[in-house]
């Protein structure tokens, strides 16, 4: 590791009390949880059959590997697990995303329910 990962590294836990959102992840079969989150919010533009673009929303959520546990110990996420926002917006976890473990943090791909 460099020193600058490990600056960055130690503003983890600050970044995430001030840009952190608690949610209610749930799992079948589990109690929900409640983990403080962030997310990564893009759009990526996406060619159709006809070659016509279109914007599809990506969102991305970043959760501390020892915040995905429902008493266990910390458990990878998995497609079908849903996240819920405080103001109400649902998300489906598309697959188990990327596991960065220098940073000790998951970042799972999400899909907005409509």
């Amino acid at each position: 590791m460099s020193d600058f990962s490990d600056a960055v590294r130690e503003t983890i836990p600050t970044f995430q009390s001030a840009f952190g959102e608690p949610v209610t992840y749930s799992r079948s079969g589990e109690t929900d949880i409640e983990p403080t989150v962030t997310f990564g919010e893009q759009a990526v533009d996406v060619a159709d059959q006809d070659g016509v673009y279109f914007r599809v929303p990506e969102v991305e959520m970043r959760i501390k590997r020892t915040d995905l546990d429902f008493g266990a110990g910390p458990v990878a996420p998995n497609r079908g697990d849903t996240v819920t926002r405080s103001d109400g917006r649902v998300y489906d976890v598309v697959h188990r995303g990327r596991f960065l473990a220098d940073w000790d943090e998951w970042r799972v791909p999400l899909t907005e329910r409509t």
